[in-house]
């Protein structure tokens, strides 16, 4: 094990050395001189976020398949065991009809056991949730079986060449055409036959055809891109800047300026489709809950998911990644894209994507999930698994873990200390390519750095009060707001450590006479290395550089902690803070933590609270200035650490 202390000798020689030339993300060609910005985009409407307490506290069971089957016949007391054993609270449920067009005959349900089921599961206390979809029209026969591509070909999912997107079968539907009016009715049935307390909406986004090619070139989507650019940007706008009469305006297939403005169209287009939804299952049901699964985490932007999440109630995503620092960093993601407004929902994939009666080693599926909760992602778990013996140290390790976090709400409140921010821009991916993630956040979480991650619309003076470093490796485009809000907290003593390009296009792909971010600091050219600017500084290196730089800067905030092996989350309560700690690699042993003297933690005891175990025991603990020294026997995958006078 290599302690993060290690590293800080070699990482100042290293930020000295990374002051030196400069990096461009893109051509170094100029803006042209008559550059026009872009104008504003055009508003979308959107119904309140849904007010249900439950949102926040659900831990969902979704039977699929085979196993739904398993779950609803010979029901018993199923429902009741399984929230004893793993405090499952949320049942998610696919319909009989859609149900029975994805499994084989020996495993259909009659419409009676289905009711019979969900009924159990309501008796024993839980919320009811109904699979539907846009795209495939959650499963129906009418979809499964070819009926709505055959008899609507013009509804599907085009590629420019012509073919339609068929992943699962049959074409995808389109939400700019009827077909979206279609699945509303086939969704809204629903709500009036079984009354559910919420909605999902499954794959709710584009995807490729089989060639490779990006959705959607249908008509509907021809003449409502033209639509939207040209009330958006105007006749004057589109000929000034891009050469454009509104009769000559395609969907393009090359990336550039009219491109960027297709990927927008395309992430307005599925969060209208969420509002029309939403609205619409209001006027049924104005307690109902509304989300959609999508990947939020897609390091392109083919999905088109950017928009949807302020027209959701739920922000929810499937994690198949086996990496637990990459669940810690996704979940960081999840939280920024929700930002406070909304719960995050986290399906853990303790399944082997393979074979799925195999749960993942518990060494494997156990850091996922403890990675996902530590990070605030509400826990959904695939009915996948339970009933094979050979899963059985998976399934004991998951029900001590999930029963515990049910059990224990009280560890999971208050404020997560981090007081680095890294940079995301969906933007920046959108229209330069940049990586949706930047590098520097996974390499100063698994050095012990506690950071959140923020998106550019919501940087605001606000949110970056509390910080004490950002980072901004990516992020060449930069709205002018987000720019100004980022400059003013340097003026007033921030540690910004940045690449040259930062914000230096505009989300259209075109390269601005001044940056966003440069200009509102003062300067006329991005500074090289380090800069003072008002009381705050700007280090300016190689995007590369950024992380190791920033680690540097970074001595009084991170724990001491095995280099990427544990995790340390901190959770400050008004009376007590609260150390929840993860093991994502296994090693036997005892270990030290040291906490950040920026935390400036005292304490006289540490109790030591573990899942599967009733009580807690007293951590050895030594103050050593503004740090405590806690040393842990062995590091399980999950456990929270409770400081006391």
């Amino acid at each position: 094990m290599v302690s993060r202390r290690d590293f800080n000798g070699g990482l100042l020689a290293l930020a000295a050395a990374t002051f030196l030339g400069e990096s461009r993300i893109l051509s170094s060609a100029g803006a042209r001189s008559d550059f026009e910005p872009v104008p504003p985009d055009l508003p979308l409407p959107s119904t309140s976020t849904a007010a249900a307490g439950w949102i926040h506290e659900a831990r969902v069971l979704q039977p699929w398949g085979k196993t739904q089957y398993l779950a609803f016949t010979n029901i018993g007391d199923r429902a009741e065991r399984l929230k004893d054993h793993f405090g499952f609270n949320v049942l998610m449920a696919m319909p009989v009809p859609a149900h029975n067009a994805i499994t084989p005959p020996e495993y259909h349900l009659t419409e009676e056991q289905f009711r019979k089921a969900i009924s159990s599961f309501r008796r024993a206390g839980y919320k009811l949730m109904l699979y539907s979809s846009i795209m495939h029209c959650g499963h129906a026969p009418q979809w499964q079986f070819g009926g709505v591509e055959a008899e609507h070909p013009d509804w599907s999912e085009i590629g420019a060449d012509g073919n339609a997107v068929t992943e699962y079968g049959h074409a995808w539907i389109c939400p700019n055409s009827p077909g979206l009016e279609y699945t509303l009715h086939y969704t809204a049935d629903l709500v009036k036959a079984y009354h559910p307390d919420g909605i999902m909406l499954d794959d709710n986004g584009y995807y490729h055809t089989k060639e490779g090619g990006w959705s959607c070139y249908c008509h509907y989507c021809q003449a409502g891109f033209r639509e939207y650019v040209v009330n958006r940007c105007g006749e004057r706008w589109l000929e000034s800047q891009l050469s454009l009469k509104p009769d000559n305006i395609k969907i393009p297939t090359q990336k550039g300026p009219l491109y960027a403005l297709w990927l927008r169209f395309r992430n307005r287009t599925w969060a209208n489709a969420d509002e029309v939804f939403r609205k619409a299952l209001r006027e049924l049901d104005p307690s109902i809950v509304f989300f959609a699964n999508t990947l939020f985490d897609y390091n392109q932007a083919e999905q088109s998911s950017d928009l949807q999440y302020h027209h959701e109630d739920v922000v929810f995503s499937e994690s198949h990644y086996s990496d637990s620092w990459y669940m810690s960093e996704k979940m960081l993601y999840g939280q920024a894209v929700a930002a406070g407004e909304r719960p995050l929902w986290n399906y853990v994939a303790t399944f082997d994507d393979s074979e799925y009666s195999r749960l993942r080693p518990p060494e494997v599926a156990l850091p996922m999930v403890a990675a996902s909760l530590a990070h605030r992602g509400l826990p959904w778990i695939v009915y996948y698994g339970f009933h094979q013996v050979a899963n059985g140290s998976t399934l004991q390790g998951m029900a001590a873990m999930l029963s515990w976090y049910a059990a224990h709400p009280e560890y999971f409140i208050g404020e997560v200390w981090t007081p680095a921010l890294a940079l995301v821009s969906p933007l920046s991916r959108n229209a330069l390519n940049q990586p949706l993630f930047p590098s520097n956040a996974s390499f100063l979480l698994q050095r012990g750095v506690p950071l959140a991650m923020l998106c550019e619309e919501h940087i605001s003076s606000r949110v970056l009060e509390s910080a004490r470093l950002v980072t901004a490796e990516t992020c060449g485009v930069m709205p002018r707001e987000a720019a100004g809000a980022l400059a003013a907290w340097v003026k007033a003593g921030g540690k910004l450590i940045a690449q040259n390009e930062v914000g230096a296009y505009d989300e259209t792909r075109r390269r601005m006479p001044r940056s966003s971010l440069w200009e509102r600091l003062g300067f006329e050219e991005p500074p090289q290395g380090l800069a003072k600017v008002g009381q705050g500084q700007v280090f300016v290196v190689k995007p590369e550089a950024i992380g190791p730089v920033a680690l540097a800067h970074s001595v009084p905030l991170a724990f001491d902690v095995p280099v990427t092996e544990v995790e340390v989350i901190a959770y400050r309560q008004p009376q007590r803070t609260l150390f929840h700690v993860l093991r994502h690699k296994v090693f036997r042993g005892p270990v030290q933590i040291a906490t950040p003297a920026a935390l400036d933690s005292t304490a006289g005891t540490a109790r030591w609270h573990q899942p599967g175990r009733q009580d807690s025991a007293n951590l050895p603990l030594k103050q050593n200035g503004r740090r405590l020294q806690i040393t842990l026997p062995e590091v399980p995958p999950y456990s929270v650490i409770e400081l006391g006078d």
